[in-house]
């Protein structure tokens, strides 16, 4: 694993040393930044099942000037600190012991918000990813054009929209799928 862009563009990124952990293909990350294009540069990022990191550092290295990464595993957040410090982005990221959606409400109760972009990224069989999807889409976390990225397995489907978060595009690459949600507050 690389940063494709941006100011850390070519680092090498470590995987947390688990089975619980599956990194995003640099292919599928490429695609994901492409199709967000400006929306990647965003202010204030969330990466939920960070895993590694991979996917809010590469926001970090596009331009985004905070990141914050959700993961409830050890390994994993012990692998995002490693990851931040090599790229040179430990000041603009902190690292969140939690589980998801659980997470969404602790953030929001300490003013973690407003977050222009998140990147999701969970376990495939993660049973809990329509209701962080519902979560989200309350816009309780999230800026008033914030962008949500989820990539997932070509066997689970994704709704239309979650309450305020709408599809806006998204694609397949092989055996996974990437899919892109914008805010879209209601008509008042």
């Amino acid at each position: 694993m690389r940063v494709i862009a941006g100011a850390a563009r070519g680092a090498r990124l470590w995987a947390p040393p688990t089975r619980e952990t599956r990194p995003t293909l640099n292919m599928m990350k490429e695609a994901i930044f492409a199709a967000l294009g400006p929306a990647a540069v965003a202010e204030r990022v969330l990466d939920l099942y960070a895993g590694s990191g991979q996917l809010g550092i590469e926001a970090l290295s596009r331009g985004a000037c905070h990141a914050d990464f959700v993961d409830s595993g050890r390994l994993a957040r012990r692998t995002i600190g490693r990851n931040l410090t090599h790229t040179g982005f430990t000041a603009q990221g902190r690292i969140w012991r939690y589980r998801l959606p659980g997470a969404l409400a602790v953030l929001a109760k300490r003013g973690r918000s407003p977050y222009d972009l998140v990147l999701i990224d969970p376990p495939y069989e993660a049973p809990e990813l329509d209701a962080v999807l519902a979560e989200l889409g309350t816009g309780a976390l999230l800026a008033d054009d914030a962008w949500v990225a989820v990539e997932h397995t070509k066997r689970r489907t994704l709704a239309e929209r979650y309450g305020e978060l709408v599809r806006t595009g998204g694609r397949r690459h092989g055996d996974n799928v990437y899919v892109i949600f914008r805010r879209q507050q209601p008509e008042r």
